[in-house]
């Protein structure tokens, strides 16, 4: 399958020749995906599979891949670790019966990065004139959806 790009820009050229300019795009284009080679990173040395850098991994089959940095999080409703997908890197389960909440440096209970708390269920009390009036249990668990999460390790 080739992709076909057709633009026309109303701006003029500028004088620098080395960058791209808008007549550059005034034509039809065609990307053929297997052109497409993965992706470089600015670092890193040549791995297993010949990739090239922190961003450069290539999946299991040498296409483009993916790319997860050590320390990243992949989510997925398929059981499958990441490794067999993407054929790189070593990937643990991760947060099981956690709920993602984004950092707030502002707020002490989520200002760093896998930091943990809650709780699933909450007993209520009432005090009426110095005596604890314990309630039920009650469900405090905010609606949901499973997923499976894999963190990249190494």
């Amino acid at each position: 399958m080739a992709i076909t790009h057709a633009f026309v820009s109303q701006k003029a050229d500028g004088q620098d020749t080395s960058v791209v300019r808008p007549s550059d795009w005034n034509a039809s284009h065609v990307i053929d995906p297997a052109d497409i080679v993965g992706l470089q990173g600015p670092v890193g040395d040549k791995g297993a599979t010949g990739d090239k850098g922190a961003t450069g991994d290539k999946g299991a089959t040498g296409g483009p891949g993916i790319t997860f940095p050590i320390g990243y999080v992949y989510i997925s409703v398929a059981s499958t670790n990441p490794n067999t997908l993407f054929g790189y890197g070593t990937w643990a389960a991760f947060g099981a019966g956690k709920v993602l909440v984004g950092l707030d440096s502002g707020d002490a209970d989520f200002d760093a990065a896998e930091e943990t708390g809650g709780t699933k269920t909450s007993t209520p009390s009432a005090h009426a004139g110095g005596v604890v009036d314990a309630h039920a249990a009650m469900s405090v668990v905010q609606p949901y959806i499973v997923v499976y999460m894999f963190k990249r390790t190494a």
